[in-house]
C-alpha cells in the first residue's frame, strides 16, 4: 500500500505542472490582449501570446517531466540500504 504522504506529493507535483502550464498561457494571453488594445491590432498579439505561452508552458512541462523521470530511477530518500539488510 502506498504511503498517503507520497500520494499527496505526487498529486501536488502534477497539480503544479498543470497550474504552471495554465499560468504561462494565461499570462502571455493577457499580455497579448494588453498590447492589442494599446496598438489596436486585435487579435494579432493575443494569438501570439497564446502561442508563446503554450510553447513555453509545454517546454517547462516536458523539462519537469524529464527531471521527474530521472528522479524516479533513483531510490527515494530514506530507502537506500534500509531494506534487505539485517538489523543486527
Amino acid at each position: 500500500m502506498q504511503d498517503p504522504e507520497y500520494d499527496r506529493r505526487i498529486l501536488g507535483t502534477f497539480l503544479s505542472l498543470g497550474v504552471g502550464f495554465a499560468a504561462s498561457v494565461l499570462f502571455f494571453a493577457l499580455l497579448g490582449i494588453f498590447v492589442d488594445k494599446k496598438l489596436g491590432t486585435s487579435p494579432l498579439f493575443t494569438l501570439l501570446g497564446v502561442l508563446i505561452g503554450g510553447a513555453g508552458g509545454f517546454y517547462s512541462l516536458v523539462r519537469k517531466a524529464k527531471e521527474l523521470e530521472r528522479a524516479g530511477r533513483e531510490p527515494p530518500n530514506g530507502s537506500r540500504g534500509d531494506e534487505g539488510e539485517g538489523s543486527g
